[in-house]
């Protein structure tokens, strides 16, 4: 388990927490580099995101993201993120047996979310054994394209951040984007949901063991963030803003071109972002 190594106590840890738009806009080997230019050899940056993660999905987690002693959190977020008023089950029966659940959050949870927690279902693991054994037997990446490798060569080869994200462009949802006129995105959020309550919660939380945390409007395509209603864009800020945290807003941050999808950035897209993320990271541990 990543928290069993508490990598926190001997390094100024630094955790990037969120949805897969945030695994995809971070890439640490470049953030860490340039931190270390900047004079901060000891920080080491770590991307924790879960796919199509929400606050109710990253709260079951937060007692072990705690006792790991990170130095800073940062907390990729965008509008949907806070509407998504449901766990993701799969994230949750995965990870079932390494669970650790304190009685002060199960008040966010209807009594069924509890029950998932604590029932193991191996009917529905079943689900799981066919990208297991997909991972596990891959002898190309065209077999297993989520399989990559951040060790190799991040610019070529096979196994290459930029490969994955070449092969996964989808040409019909940016070509739909590109076409937006024809509808708005409009997200109602509010302080009362329990998403927002458990959004909240987890920076509170954190602050109060003494972890720094940070929030971030996270980078968006254009073509997307353009079809976001105006009204929708104002009520995502007044929520942070009522937060009382530091959070810097990077949706419009680089271009189109630089997205393979609606959210996800490709791999120049993450070297272009590296310096903006390397400049937060310093100013907050400033």
């Amino acid at each position: 388990d990543f928290y069993d190594l508490k990598l926190g106590y001997n390094t100024t840890a630094v955790y990037f927490i969120g949805a897969s738009h945030v695994a995809e806009s971070v890439y640490p080997a470049e953030i860490n580099r340039l931190l270390s230019e900047m004079g901060y050899e000891n920080v080491t940056v770590y991307t924790i995101y879960v796919s199509q993660e929400g606050p109710l999905d990253r709260l079951v987690h937060l007692k072990k993201l705690i006792e790991s002693r990170p130095s800073l959190v940062i907390y990729g977020i965008a509008e949907e993120s806070l509407t998504q008023d449901s766990l993701n089950e799969d994230n949750i029966l995965i990870v079932q047996d390494r669970l650790d659940v304190p009685d002060n959050i199960k008040q966010f949870y209807t009594s069924d979310e509890l029950l998932l927690f604590e029932t193991k279902n191996l009917w529905k693991m079943k689900r799981f054994l066919r990208n297991a054994a997909t991972s596990l037997l891959a002898t190309s990446i065209r077999e297993d394209m989520y399989n990559y490798d951040y060790t190799s060569d991040p610019l070529s080869g096979p196994e290459s951040r930029k490969h994955i994200a070449e092969m996964r462009y989808d040409a019909a949802l940016i070509d739909d984007l590109r076409n937006s006129e024809k509808y708005t995105k409009y997200y109602n959020i509010t302080d009362s949901s329990r998403t927002v309550k458990a959004f909240n919660y987890i920076l509170d939380s954190l602050d109060k063991e003494g972890i720094d945390v940070a929030v971030v409007n996270v980078p968006i395509n254009p073509l997307r963030s353009d079809i976001i209603s105006q009204e929708s864009r104002e009520n995502f800020f007044e929520i942070l803003n009522n937060t009382g945290y530091n959070w810097y807003d990077l949706e419009y941050s680089i271009s189109e071109e630089y997205y393979f999808d609606g959210t996800h950035t490709t791999f120049e897209g993450a070297l272009l972002l590296a310096p903006i993320w390397a400049d937060i990271i310093a100013q907050e541990l400033s």
